[in-house]
This record gives structure tokens, C-alpha cells and sequence, in this order.
């Protein structure tokens, strides 16, 4: 890749993680000081992760292949522990004071196992949408709004008390356009998102 290459695809990155973190903190904007912060560092690292993803695959990319699957378990498990390091650094406390409209039950004294978790199951159901994106854009985008309501029913399962209908709700404001949004965000940054984007980025040629 040339340098012209190089710099458009870090300006792409970089974009990317700052869209992605942003959209993730508007997916949480119920709960900013809570669902916010932890909605941006998903997003952000979940970018990460496709970053990753695409500088592990880049000769298999560059041949139209999709990258291996054990270099998708591993970004996705990078993303996902990136995610809970965040949470973890970011130490807020969860208690009534610190949200604007009451606590979501569901989000009482969730231990740093089920958020690693969460992140992962987030990750690698995004991944794997992500992979598999090219056989129909559409679909992707229907499996990625599944995966946020399937991703935020698993987090108030595994949470102190389990409330199906708040579980609902949330899916509705901020799982699944967390995921519809998060996607849209990968298909207008990502280098890799297209094939011919992709070449053109790297200078190369599609081979006849």
C-alpha cells in the first residue's frame, strides 16, 4: 500500500472509532452517565476490533477471501475485553443517584464476568454479520437489529433481576439501533467494506 493508501485508511479509522463511540453513547442517552459511557466504549472497541480484523486479513482480503475464523474469535474476544477493561477503568458506581430517570434493574451490580460477556456475545454476532455481509447488504442489517434485541435480552438475563419488559424497552432505544448503527457507521468508514473500495485503498487491481 502506498503512502497516499496508508493515510486515507488511518483517516478512515480514525473516523470510524470516533463515529462508532459516539453513536454508541446516543444508543445510551436514556441513561448517559451509565449506559452512555458504556455504550460508546462497545462501539468504539468493536471498531477496534474491525481494524484488527482487517490488518490480520489483509492478504486474504486482498485475494477476496473472508478472514479465518480463528482470527474472528480472536478480535472478537479483543474487542470484548477492551470493552470491559473501559467499563471496569471507568469505576462508576451504579447506584440511584447517578441516573437521570431511576436505575434499570437490570444493570444492578453487574459483575465484570457477564460484561465481558455481553461484549463478546456483541462482538462476535457482529462479526460474523460483518463476514458474511457481501451476500446480501440488506440482510446484514436485519440480522444486525436481531442480534442487538438477542444481545439485550441476554445482558438482563444474566443481570441480579431479570425484567422482561424493561428488557424490551431497552432493546427498542438502544440495542437495536445501537447495532443498525454501529453497522451503517462500518459500511461508510470501513476500507474493507467493499471490494472495490478495498483495492482502491490499497492500490491494487481486480484480477480478471
Amino acid at each position: 500500500m502506498n503512502k497516499t493508501g496508508v493515510r486515507k485508511c488511518a483517516v478512515r479509522y480514525v473516523g470510524l472509532i470516533l463515529l462508532t463511540g459516539w453513536l454508541g453513547f446516543l444508543s445510551g442517552l436514556f441513561y448517559p452517565s451509565i449506559m452512555g459511557l458504556r455504550g460508546a466504549s462497545l462501539g468504539g472497541s468493536l471498531s477496534m476490533g474491525i481494524i484488527l480484523l482487517g490488518f490480520l486479513s489483509r492478504s486474504r482480503l486482498d485475494a477476496d477471501q473472508r478472514p479465518k475464523w480463528g482470527i474472528v474469535m480472536l478480535t472478537a474476544l479483543f474487542s470484548a475485553a477492551i470493552t470491559a477493561f473501559l467499563i471496569r477503568v471507568m469505576d462508576v458506581d451504579i447506584d440511584n443517584k447517578h441516573y437521570e430517570f431511576g436505575p434499570p434493574p437490570y444493570l444492578v451490580l453487574e459483575s465484570p464476568l457477564s460484561i465481558f460477556g455481553i461484549a463478546w456475545a456483541y462482538s462476535l454476532s457482529l462479526y460474523v454479520i460483518y463476514i458474511y455481509r457481501r451476500s446480501s447488504y440488506l440482510r446484514a442489517f436485519l440480522l444486525a437489529g436481531l442480534a442487538g434485541l438477542a444481545c439485550t435480552i441476554l445482558r438482563a438475563a444474566l443481570s441480579p433481576s431479570f425484567r422482561p419488559a424493561e428488557a424490551s424497552i431497552t432493546s427498542l432505544f438502544s440495542g437495536i439501533p445501537f447495532c443498525l448503527a454501529w453497522l451503517g457507521a462500518v459500511a461508510l468508514f470501513d476500507p474493507a467494506w467493499t471490494r472495490k473500495r478495498w483495492l482502491r485503498l490499497r492500490g491494487l487491481t481486480p484480477q480478471p
